[in-house]
């Protein structure tokens, strides 16, 4: 069991769905990144993939990957 850092409870790992919705989102040159929340109102910030400009409320599944750090990145499910 882990530890939570901040109020010293023990908590429990849980599998994500790997869904979540755009809560807001900013574009740089030709990509899209944003804040997006997950399961339980879990945030996480991450490039967003899209077809057509995102929209906030938008469906998007999460990939992560990790090299020395977790990258995570979000497509829009409904285009």
């Amino acid at each position: 069991r882990e530890i939570c850092h901040i109020c010293n409870s023990k908590s429990d790992w849980k599998k994500s769905t790997n869904f979540g919705k755009i809560l807001e989102f900013s574009k740089k040159e030709s990509m899209y990144f944003g804040l997006i929340e997950i399961d339980d109102g879990i945030r996480i910030l991450g490039n967003i993939t899209s077809t057509s400009s995102p929209k906030v409320g938008q469906l998007v599944r999460m990939n992560v990957s990790f090299n020395s750090k977790p990258n995570y990145s979000f497509i829009v499910e409904n285009n």
